[in-house]
């Protein structure tokens, strides 16, 4: 906090406002009903993207790992999409969506398939080769195997993906926002900067920010507690 004033002091409130600036315009921000619509759009928008990302790379993550097959004949496609940076893809999705909530979706899909479809990949290969010997020696049927074999033993590499993805999400919306100009907590961070509202735009930012640190705790504490039967976590 006192670099951050420090700084204030050196560049002016123009460029750099104090953090008495940003906290005023933060409480002018809180009773406004735009201020909670770009919030929950970013939210919202997020949420989306995670969901329908988990749930097209999930189960082709793990039907993939489960097949060496498919394992060697998508690797090379993988590795090179997933490399991709989804700003970059920012430009082309607007001009095919507009910039619009759709297109803010559709880069959060992109961004975080890859993170869930890989660990979903890793999951179903590190599973312990003892259970899969015990349930092809007692020929589990096959909805039982899912259930009670493979999943709980990859929870926690889907998990920790779920995790990784939420965040990548949540960057992707306040980038496609500020850059693509989808309605959320980017664009008014833009709105602000082009209206000279400097103060405005850091308390965008840091609302940016805390969301960013709520997710990171949120993901972890439901990681603990949807792990509290794996070692990792009962040793804590």
């Amino acid at each position: 906090m006192g670099l951050w004033e420090v700084q204030a002091l050196r560049f002016g409130p123009g460029i750099v406002p104090s953090p008495a600036e940003v906290g005023t315009a933060l409480v002018r921000l809180l009773p406004e009903q735009d201020f909670w619509a770009a919030v929950w759009a970013t939210i919202s928008g997020s949420i989306i993207g995670l969901a329908i990302a988990a749930v097209l790379a999930v189960p082709l993550g793990m039907l993939v790992g489960a097949s060496p097959f498919l394992g060697a004949s998508t690797r090379l496609s993988v590795d090179f999409l997933r490399t991709i940076p989804p700003v970059t893809l920012i430009p082309l999705i607007v001009l095919l969506y507009g910039p619009s909530t759709w297109m803010k979706i559709v880069l959060i899909v992109f961004g975080c398939i890859w993170p869930l479809f890989v660990q979903a990949t890793y999951a179903i290969r590190e599973v312990d080769p003892v259970l899969r010997d015990f349930a092809r020696a007692f020929r589990l049927r096959t909805r039982f195997l899912w259930l009670n074999v493979l999943l709980p033993s990859s929870a926690p590499f889907l998990l920790t993906g779920f995790r990784i993805a939420s965040t990548i999400a949540l960057l992707l919306a306040v980038a496609a926002e500020l850059i693509g100009n989808a309605p959320g907590i980017g664009r008014e961070i833009t709105l602000a900067q082009m209206g000279a509202q400097v103060p405005t735009a850091y308390a965008y930012v840091v609302i940016a920010a805390l969301l960013g640190v709520a997710v990171n705790l949120g993901t972890g504490l439901g990681q603990r507690k949807a792990l509290f039967w794996h070692p990792s976590v009962r040793g804590r």
